[in-house]
């Protein structure tokens, strides 16, 4: 009996507004693996992708592909198509967070179908940190708010805090 193949390292993306009009990319994780890049944003922003819109599509597949088509770059959607799985943990804008990023197609399936996905919220420090800020949900407890240095870079926003659990 052969022992249990070690897991894989998690692949890292983080999504960010680079300003109104587009998105910016910054994937790492593995050896060798890294990717960066740019994205403008189609003529209707996010607009087609927000909201109730992916449990109002008929096709979910058709949804995501179209989703992925408009807003991943296609050498980013080659490079997670061809990443074999595993970990991937999506570091979103908090402006972002209303997409469902991991329905997005690439390789022919969902990113929550080829890769254990997992989501973090980038949350703008002094949003998180004011008073009466509170996550949605049963709680209604404020954010926890981590500093991490590399996010905050990767999201632009260096020397701020970054996480909000």
């Amino acid at each position: 009996m052969s022992a249990p193949a070690p897991p894989q390292t998690p692949l890292r993306l983080a999504i960010a507004q680079a300003g109104p009009g587009a998105l910016v990319f910054l994937a790492t994780g593995r050896p060798g693996w890294a990717w960066q890049g740019r994205l403008a944003l189609p003529a209707d922003g996010l607009a087609p992708w927000t909201g109730r819109a992916w449990q109002q599509a008929a096709d979910h597949a058709a949804f995501g592909a179209a989703l992925a088509q408009a807003l991943l770059p296609p050498a980013l959607r080659a490079a997670l198509a061809g990443a074999g799985g595993g970990p991937l943990l999506l570091l979103i804008d908090d402006a972002l967070a209303h997409v469902p990023w991991e329905l997005a197609v690439v390789g022919g399936q969902a990113l929550d179908d080829g890769f254990e996905t997992s989501r973090l919220v980038l949350a703008d420090g002094a949003d998180a940190a004011g008073a009466g800020h509170s996550l949605p949900g049963e709680y209604g407890a404020a954010p926890l708010c981590l500093r991490d240095d590399a996010a905050a870079a990767a999201a632009g926003r260096a020397g701020q805090p970054a996480l909000a659990l």
